[in-house]
């Protein structure tokens, strides 16, 4: 694996949270319990997006990444079949669906899911597009890592 897809992976690492004290604290109808639930989920927040990160760190590393990494990248039967799928090789890329990836905060097998299919995305850019999470019980913390991931987060599959 080269540089530049390690450098991608590492700009999916970085998730940017920027928020001021000066303006929670000073805010209209501020108190000190929304303050401190702010920083609860925020809490909660940082450690699913280390967790996950950590997921990446190992899943890119993996047996199992390692052959789907080399499925995509030199078996042509395999890249002739998903060449078919997508309407030929010029045709729009994959949407990757997945289901039921809720509960990433608390169980390392819903990350490792979701970490295989961002590596995916991030090393096939061209056959590779959104990432969709349907789940009707993902938690809002969840979400939002999810999203930051650059992911599409839906709570049903008519969404």
């Amino acid at each position: 694996m080269g540089f530049h897809f390690l450098a991608r992976i590492s700009a999916l690492f970085h998730a940017v949270i920027l928020v001021s004290l000066w303006e929670r604290a000073g805010g209209i109808g501020s108190s000190l319990s929304a303050l401190a639930m702010e920083e609860f989920v925020m809490g909660d927040h940082v450690r699913l997006m280390a967790s996950t990160r950590h997921a990446l760190e190992l899943t890119v590393s993996s047996r199992l990444f390692a052959k789907l990494y080399g499925l995509f990248d030199s078996d042509a039967e395999f890249r002739d079949a998903l060449a078919r799928v997508r309407g030929g090789p010029d045709a729009e890329r994959l949407r990757i669906v997945a289901y039921g990836l809720g509960g990433a905060q608390y169980s390392w097998a819903p990350r490792f899911h979701l970490a295989v299919l961002l590596l995916l995305r991030v090393a096939f850019p061209d056959a590779i597009g959104d990432v969709e999470v349907v789940c009707s019980t993902v938690a809002p913390v969840e979400r939002q890592a999810m999203e930051e991931l650059g992911c599409v987060v839906t709570a049903s599959v008519q969404q």
